[in-house]
Formats: C-alpha cells, sequence, structure tokens
C-alpha cells in the first residue's frame, strides 16, 4: 500500500505498548502531559524519530563486530600474500592454516578477565608487509578503542561468536544426519538344492538341507523375536533357503533384514503328502523340466491378495500346473491360512475368514487342539500378525481389511461389505441365485425397453424419409411443368405446333 493519498484521504495510527510509548517519550524528550495538564501525544514524526534512534542504537552495538571482520580480513590478506605456495607446499598450507584459524577454546579468565591488555592475535596491526593493509588496520583499531569495548572478553572468535549471538537467536539442537546404508544385493548361487528337485520327483521332502519350516523363517525375523516365533512350530508349509537370502545385511550389524522380504510368488504343491514349498523364479527356471515330467507334485502361482479382486489367488486355482481336478478335489483349510499369513495376505472370503478365526483360536467353535496348536508358535499370535502385515504391507492401511478384523476379534457376518460380493450364503433373506436372476430379468427388460426405442426411431426416420421424397417429387414435377410452357412458348414464336 503505497498511501499516496496520505495527509488528505488517508491516515495511519501507530499501535505500540507503554514501554514503547514510554521509550519514544524519552527519546523525543516528550511529557505525558504540558503545563495545562493537556495530554500530549505522539505523532509520526515522533515514531520515526525513534526508530532512527533504535537503527543507529543497534548498528554502534555491532561495531566491535565489524572492527572485528576488518581486522580479521587484514590478516588472512596478509597470510594470502605472504603464502603464494601452498599448491605445492605443505608446509606452506600448514602456516596459512595456522593464520586462518582462530582458536575458540579459550579460558574463563581469558574470556571474562579484567584484563584490558590487547593480547588476541586479531587485534595485532604491527608486521604488515603493505602499507595500505597497515593504516587500514591501525584505522580499525583506533575506531574499536572508541566504542568502549576494549576488554579481553570481546577479543578475537570469541568475540565474533558473542556479537553474532546479540543479533541472533540460536536453537540449541545439534543435528545428525543419517544416511542410508548401501546393502548389497545377493547372487543366487545357479543350483537348486537336492532336496527340493527329489521332492518334486518324488513329491516327499527328506533331509534337512536347502529348506526350513514356515515358521522358522518368522522366527528368524526382528517382529518373530520379539514375539517369542518358535522355531520348531509343527507345519506342512516350508520355504527354500533361498527364499531368505536377499541382501547382505552385514553392515548392519544383522544376519536379516525385515525390509527385504521376498513376495510369495511360486507354491510347489504335492497333493498326496499335503506338503508346499515356496521356491523363488529363479529356482522354477531350473525346476521346470522336472516339474513338467513329475506326476507327483503341482506349480501353483500365487500373490497375496491385497484387493477384493485378488480373491481367486485364496483358492489356489487361479494358475496350476498340471491343473487341478475340476471335482473331487479340495485344498486343505490350513494351506491358504498359512500361506495367506507368510505372504501378507489381507483380504478373503466370508468361510476364509471363519476358519482363519478358527485357526487362530479367535472363534467360539474352535476345539481345545486348534487353540493349543496356535499358541504353540506364539503366545500373541493376533499382535503378530497385525504387525506382520503392517511390515508385509507398508504403503497400505491394513486395519480396515478382513485380515486385520480377524486378529482384532471383531465379528464379522456374512453381509458385511468385505464379502457382498463374494459370499454365496444368505444375504437379506434371497439367495445369491435369486439374486442374479432377477438381474437378468431387469436386464433383458431393458434390452427390449431398448429395441423399442430403436424401432420407434426407425420408423420416425421412415417418415421423416418418405415426407423428404415426396416433397422432391413434387419439386420434379413443378420443374417438368415449367420446361414443357417454356417448350411451348418458343415453338408458338417459332410458328410450329409440336405436340405435347
Amino acid at each position: 500500500m503505497r498511501l499516496r493519498q496520505l495527509g488528505t484521504t488517508q491516515s495511519v495510527v501507530f499501535f505500540a505498548p507503554p514501554e514503547v510509548d514510554q521509550s519514544i517519550r524519552d527519546t523525543c524528550g516528550l511529557e505525558t502531559s504540558d503545563k495545562t495538564d493537556k495530554k500530549v501525544f505522539v505523532n509520526s514524526s515522533h515514531v520515526v524519530a525513534w526508530l532512527l534512534e533504535q537503527t543507529c542504537k543497534a548498528n554502534d552495538q555491532l561495531r566491535p563486530l565489524y572492527a572485528s571482520h576488518g581486522l580479521d580480513f587484514c590478516r588472512r590478506m596478509e597470510a594470502l600474500t605472504m603464502h603464494k605456495k601452498t599448491l605445492r607446499s605443505a608446509s606452506s598450507r600448514d602456516s596459512l592454516l595456522g593464520v586462518l584459524e582462530q582458536p575458540e577454546r579459550q579460558t574463563l579468565e581469558t574470556m571474562y578477565g579484567n584484563d584490558t591488555v590487547d593480547t588476541g592475535s586479531v587485534l595485532k596491526t604491527d608486521g604488515f608487509s603493505y602499507p595500505r593493509l597497515q593504516r587500514f588496520a591501525e584505522q580499525l583499531r583506533t575506531y574499536r578503542s572508541t566504542t568502549g569495548h576494549g576488554t579481553a572478553a570481546l577479543q578475537g572468535a570469541f568475540e565474533e561468536v558473542e556479537q553474532e549471538r546479540e543479533v541472533e537467536v540460536q536453537v540449541e539442537q545439534q543435528r545428525r544426519a543419517q544416511h542410508n546404508i548401501d546393502f548389497k544385493a545377493l547372487r543366487f548361487n545357479g543350483t537348486v538344492a537336492k532336496s527340493i528337485r527329489q521332492f518334486v520327483e518324488t513329491g516327499e521332502l527328506t533331509g534337512n538341507n536347502g529348506y526350513e519350516g514356515m515358521f522358522s523363517f518368522l522366527a528368524s525375523t526382528s517382529i518373530g523375536k520379539r514375539y517369542g516365533i518358535v522355531h520348531g512350530t509343527p507345519s506342512r508349509l516350508f520355504v527354500t533357503t533361498e527364499f531368505r537370502k536377499t541382501i547382505d545385511a552385514s553392515r548392519a550389524g544383522q544376519q536379516f533384514h525385515d525390509d527385504f522380504l521376498r513376495p510369495v510368488d511360486w507354491l510347489l504343491w504335492c497333493p498326496a503328502s499335503q506338503t508346499g514349498v515356496v521356491i523363488i523364479p529363479e529356482e522354477l527356471e531350473l525346476l521346470i523340466p522336472s516339474i513338467r515330467a513329475s506326476k507327483y507334485t503341482q506349480l501353483v502361482a500365487y500373490a497375496a491378495p491385497v484387493t477384493r479382486s485378488m480373491l481367486d489367488f485364496s483358492s489356489l486355482r487361479f494358475y496350476a500346473f498340471p491343473e487341478f481336478p475340476k471335482k473331487r478335489h479340495t485344498v486343505p483349510e490350513w494351506l491358504p491360512i498359512e500361506l495367506g499369513i507368510l505372504a501378507g495376505r489381507l483380504y478373503m472370503t466370508y468361510d476364509e475368514a471363519t476358519a482363519m478365526a478358527k485357526y487362530l483360536g479367535l472363534s467360539p467353535n474352535a476345539n481345545e487342539d486348534c487353540v493349543r496348536n496356535t499358541m504353540s508358535f506364539c503366545t500373541n499370535p493376533t499382535s503378530f500378525l497385525l504387525e506382520w502385515l503392517a511390515l508385509r504391507r507398508a504403503t497400505q492401511d491394513v486395519l480396515h481389511t478382513p485380515a486385520a478384523y480377524v486378529c482384532q476379534g471383531r465379528q464379522l457376518q456374512p453381509d458385511h461389505s468385505f464379502f457382498l460380493k463374494f459370499n454365496k450364503r444368505l444375504i437379506h433373506g434371497e439367495d445369491e441365485q435369486g439374486m442374479n436372476d432377477d438381474i437378468l430379468e431387469q436386464q433383458e427388460q431393458i434390452m427390449e425397453d431398448d429395441e423399442k426405442e430403436d424401432m420407434e426411431e426407425e420408423d420416425e426416420h421412415d417418415e421423416e424419409g418418405d415426407g423428404l421424397l415426396k416433397i422432391r417429387l413434387e419439386n420434379l414435377a413443378l420443374l417438368d411443368g415449367n420446361m414443357k410452357v417454356q417448350a411451348q412458348d418458343e415453338q408458338k414464336r417459332d410458328g410450329e405446333k409440336v405436340p405435347l
């Protein structure tokens, strides 16, 4: 706002606390009231004068700092002139560094003593080789002595620090930069364990090398160690030793890092022995010929259902080689549950949610054996799963998913929004087939109405076309009549009669 009309149609009002008002009056020599007890007001000229006075006082307080900067400039210029071979001579660089550095560690007597003798190296104004620098240093020394700050407390580097503290509000904090650790990725050794190959060929998992149990893998994570996952928990789901090898975490002082976990992509499943082994893609490439020739194991593609549209993976029928029989084949109830725990599954059907609650011992229908088996791998499985799901799905809100509802012990109903699209049970008193029939009838009725509208539009177009054709024929008839009349007129003029 430029206030171009100030004094005519514009005005300025200053608001200040009582201490500022008194300071303005003291600076300008104004009294609160005159001899006639009439109140004396402060106008804009008094405010401007007070502001200029405060600026001058602030600059006067900084005069020692400016003098210190000037003397330090003289010292640095003299040092650069005396030591010109700093790039080639180490001794010259050390000498230059000794001049440039100012000691900040000083004794209390030096900083706060009453000694007025100038002992700081900053104030030494003799010995400059250049007369111009000598004159400048003498002028600064004289200028400095007139400021009234000649004590040792305002000398050297400490003076500069103290002066800066007067004009700058410092926050007492210490910044510690934490840099990301660059981990080295581990390479695949190019071979598959003998026990895994034997499992593909025979369907039997023997030996103790090349694989480990699912719960043993979970127990090796930091979350598993914190919740006390038992290594020897019985389970028919295993992972290969290559599944845990992702990075070299020795730089972080660990053998395993939770932030670098492999996703569960491929499962080797033996229906006869009810055994599953999770493998990595590199192992799959080497096992493809054996899987094609095997009659005991199947290759199953899997991805943890993190959205409602991914529920087909829970049934393990999305892709399997060779395919599962369409009839008389059921996947054991525990396999999708344990596989979902390992992979971090969030979404499931109502039946799967009920089975998971029973597996965790949260269902009222869970028997004692189920509860005992669940408690055997962890004393607090629900808290472990909530934290494990949050780790597996770091960028998703896991609390508003069926898996989190089950872990929290919240009651789920078949008509919940999680299961409306995929539930095959009764929904509001009507089965899914009945609802589908109603939807089909509505769709057929809509199609019939659309056909009727299309036919009516075609009839309208036909009527419009007939009208246009009739108008065109009438125009042609009029044109033909005009041509005949014109021909008769020409024949009359020529004296010839031509029959029409």
